[in-house]
C-alpha cells in the first residue's frame, strides 16, 4: 500500500540544529509553506549570521528551550550528529512530538521520490559517489544527497521528483528514520563505530539494518557475503537479497577474481582495473555500485563506461604528490579503525602513517595486527597515546607530536624513495577541526609545501 504524502503546509516544525543540514532544510521547509523554528545551542559569530542569511526564509529563532509551547509543535527535525539525549529532545519526546532526520521527512513529502540508499560503517561516500556517476554516465538525472553533505530537502525542490536521489545514510541519520524505505539499498558493512554516540554497538548495528527494516519484497537489498553480519542482516529483511564477494564465488550476486568480474556465476565485460581506486574495499565498493546500477535498470556498457571515467574521490586515499620519490596519499575520511586498516591494506609498499584525533572510544588492535609493512607510525591529537600503547604491544616503531604539522615535516625527514605517507587518522577530526574535510585540505596544503 502507497504512504499517504505528508502535507508540512501551515504545519510547525521546530529545525534543531544549523549545519549543512538544518539550513536545507529550513529553506525547503519555508518554500514548502511549514512555518519554521530554529534552534541551535551554539549561538556563537556563525549562528548570527546563518540567521540573518535565511532571514528571507521567513523563520522564527528560539532563544531558550522554556519559549516553546509545545501544543502547538507538529513535529522537530534534528540535524544528524545531533545526541537523542539533548534537552530539545526530550522534552520534545514527553510531549509526544516526534523527532526525525530530513531524510525520513523527504520521504514522507514524497513517497514515490526515486532514492537508492547506501549505508555501512566504511566505503560510503565512495560507493554513493560511484553509482551516481554511474547513474549520470547513462543519461539519468542523478544527485547524491545526505551524509556526504548535502541535504535532501532542498534539492529535491531544486532538482524536481524526475530526479534520482543516491543517498549516503549515517547511522545517526537512521537513529531518526523510523519508517524510511529506498526500493534499492546497500548495506557495504559493519564494524564498531561511534559507540560514544549510540550507547552500544548493538544500538549502532541496529540503525545500520533499520535501512532494509521496511523494504518489502518488491525492493531490492544488496549485501557484503564477506561481512560478519551477513547472516544477520539476512534475518532481518524480506526485500530481495542479492549479494557480492571479493574473495569467493557466490549464486545471485557479483564477485571478483583476479581482474575479472562475475554476475550470477557469468563473467562480464567490467573490469576491477577499470576502476582507478586502490585497495580490496574499493573492488568491494565497485561490486555493490555494479549490483545497484544493474537493479535500477542500466545496462552492462554503460555501466562500464561510469566506471571508467569516474575519478578518486577528495580525501579518501587521495594521490597528493610525489616527494623525493615518496607518494603522500590523504585518507582524511578514514575517521574509525576499520577504514584505516582497509586504506593500510591497500599497499604493499613500506607506510609511514600519520594517524590519532578525537577519541570515540575504539580499540586499535586491528590497526597493527598482521600488518608488516608499517614503517613508522605518527600520532597526535586525542588518542595519540592509547594507540602508542597499542602499537607498541606489536613492537611498531611511533612518534609523538603536536600537530599534523609536526607529523607531515617528520614523515618527510624519514620518508625515502617508493615510500608510502599515508595520512588516515582511524579517528574523528572533532576538537582539532571542524569536520574531516578541513583536515584533509591542511593535510595537503602541508603537503605541497614540501
Amino acid at each position: 500500500m502507497d504512504m499517504q504524502a505528508y502535507d508540512v503546509k501551515n504545519k510547525n516544525i521546530i529545525v534543531f540544529g544549523l549545519g549543512v543540514t538544518g539550513i536545507s532544510s529550513v529553506k525547503a521547509l519555508s518554500a514548502l509553506g511549514a512555518n519554521v523554528y530554529i534552534y541551535d545551542a551554539n549561538k556563537n559569530e556563525k549562528y548570527h549570521k546563518t540567521i540573518e542569511e535565511l532571514s528571507d526564509s521567513k523563520v522564527s529563532a528560539i532563544n531558550d528551550l522554556l519559549d516553546i509551547d509545545w501544543k502547538n509543535i507538529d513535529l522537530v527535525l534534528k540535524s544528524p550528529g545531533i545526541r537523542l539525549d539533548q534537552e530539545l529532545i526530550i522534552s520534545a519526546l514527553e510531549n509526544n512530538i516526534e523527532v526525525i532526520s530530513d531524510i525520513e521527512l523527504a520521504y514522507r513529502i514524497w513517497p514515490n521520490i526515486s532514492m537508492i540508499g547506501i549505508t555501512g560503517t566504511n566505503g560510503k561516500t565512495t560507493t554513493t559517489s560511484l553509482v551516481s556517476h554511474i547513474l549520470s554516465c547513462s543519461g539519468t538525472k542523478s544527485k547524491v544527497v545526505g551524509n556526504i553533505g548535502v541535504g535532501i530537502l532542498d534539492e529535491v525542490l531544486t532538482n524536481g521528483l524526475d530526479t534520482t536521489f543516491v543517498l549516503e545514510v549515517s547511522s545517526f541519520q537512521l537513529a531518526s528514520s523510523p519508517n524510511l524505505k529506498t526500493k534499492y539499498a546497500a548495506i557495504l558493512n559493519i564494524s564498531p563505530d561511534h559507540i560514544d554516540w549510540h550507547g552500544s554497538f548493538e544500538e549502532y548495528k541496529k540503525c545500520k539494518i533499520r535501512l532494509t527494516s521496511n523494504q518489502t519484497k518488491d525492493d531490492v537489498i544488496v549485501l557484503n557475503n564477506d561481512d560478519s553480519y551477513f547472516s544477520e542482516i539476512c534475518e532481518n529483511t524480506v526485500a530481495k537479497i542479492r549479494r557480492i564477494s571479493s574473495i569467493n564465488a557466490v549464486n545471485e550476486g557479483s564477485y571478483c577474481l583476479e581482474d575479472n568480474i562475475y554476475r550470477d556465476g557469468q563473467i562480464i565485460s567490467i573490469k576491477r582495473s577499470d576502476l582507478k581506486l586502490v585497495g580490496d574495499h574499493n573492488t568491494q565498493n565497485l561490486l555493490f555500485a555494479i549490483e545497484l546500477a544493474m537493479a535500477f535498470g542500466l545496462s552492462e556498457d554503460d555501466i562500464g563506461n561510469g566506471v571508467k571515467t569516474f575519478m578518486p574521490i577528495e580525501h579518501r586515499i587521495e594521490p597528493v604528490k610525489v616527494v623525493n620519490g615518496a607518494m603522500y596519499y590523504n585518507d582524511s575520511k578514514g575517521t574509525n579503525v576499520d577504514s584505516t586498516v582497509k586504506a593500510i591494506g591497500g599497499f604493499k609498499e613500506p607506510i609511514i602513517l600519520i594517524a590519532g584525533g578525537y577519541d570515540k572510544k575504539a580499540t586499535y588492535d586491528d590497526l597493527f595486527d598482521g600488518v608488516k609493512n608499517l614503517k613508522e607510525v605518527i600520532l597526535f591529537g586525542q588518542t595519540k597515546f592509547d594507540i602508542e600503547a597499542t602499537a607498541k604491544k606489536y613492537g611498531i616503531q611511533t612518534l609523538i607530536v603536536d600537530d599534523l604539522e609536526q607529523a607531515v615535516k617528520r614523515a618527510y625527514d624519514i620518508a625515502l624513495d617508493k615510500d608510502v605517507v599515508l595520512f588516515s587518522p582511524a579517528c574523528a577530526s572533532w576538537g582539532m577541526y571542524n569536520n574531516f574535510e578541513e583536515r584533509g585540505r591542511h593535510f595537503k596544503e602541508l603537503v605541497n609545501k614540501l
